[in-house]
């Protein structure tokens, strides 16, 4: 092959590429999380955005994060940082353990998406997240 071909290879690779997200996904807002579920065939017909002002004044780290209500069981969150979202784990872990009941979730870097009855691998590769449970 010669140089120039090499050189046009080497253009197309790296534009074919340039799309690709490596690693896990980030959310900026809640809204995108949520349009990324459903266009991976999640349900979240009757959205509530919920109030998360009790929760980041109870717990400053939270301070930031929004959250939708999709259904009764299924809900999402984006969070300013990980450590906010680790620490959000952490509540609905010890939640879970109280009160009996699993919570699957898919994790991202800064959001997460849970439910007892989320089908969390089915979505994590569509969020591009990871399945937790």
């Amino acid at each position: 092959m010669s140089k120039f071909g090499a050189s046009v290879v080497a253009v197309v690779i790296s534009l074919s590429l340039a799309g690709c997200t490596l690693g896990p996904k980030s959310y900026a807002k809640v809204s995108d999380l949520k349009s990324a579920y459903v266009s991976a065939g999640g349900a979240c017909p009757d959205s509530t955005v919920l109030d998360t002002s009790s929760i980041s004044s109870a717990s400053p780290i939270l301070k930031g994060m929004s959250g939708i209500s999709c259904t009764k069981d299924i809900g999402m969150f984006v969070f300013p940082s990980q450590k906010a979202r680790d620490y959000m784990i952490d509540l609905i872990d010890g939640a879970a353990t109280a009160s009996k009941t699993g919570i699957h979730m898919v994790i991202g870097p800064n959001w997460l998406v849970g439910g007892s009855g989320l089908d969390n691998t089915k979505f994590a590769t569509a969020l591009g997240g990871t399945a937790r449970y």
